[in-house]
């Protein structure tokens, strides 16, 4: 089930290697019919510190940073192998980051 604070293997770019995707999109939406959910993209590259960019602790079932800016809407087909769920605490501090994004008070 594509539920919100799972990681899912995805290729951003095609023909290259997957990379992590966290589903941000809400449940509802994830649970439904509809194909897409929203994703934002997990790196390991060094990142500068900023409001958008979450750190991923060790113990998480991905490593690196989430870059919350790179959100998108992927096809709930092309998701490739789960990698399992972030945190509460981790998607606490993703929400907070999508808020600064979108700029929602």
């Amino acid at each position: 089930m594509y539920l919100r604070g799972t990681v899912w293997e995805y290729h951003f770019e095609p023909g290259a290697a997957p990379k992590p995707a966290v589903v941000v999109s809400n449940n509802g939406r994830n649970r439904s019919a509809w194909p897409l959910v929203h994703v934002v993209r997990v790196t390991t590259a060094a990142k500068e510190p900023r409001p958008t960019i979450v750190e991923i602790p060790e113990g998480e079932p991905v490593g690196g940073r989430a870059i919350c800016d790179d959100l998108a809407p992927v096809a709930k087909a092309a998701l490739g192998r789960r990698l399992g769920g972030l945190s509460p605490q981790v998607m606490q501090r993703i929400d907070a980051a999508l808020k600064a994004v979108l700029d929602l008070h």
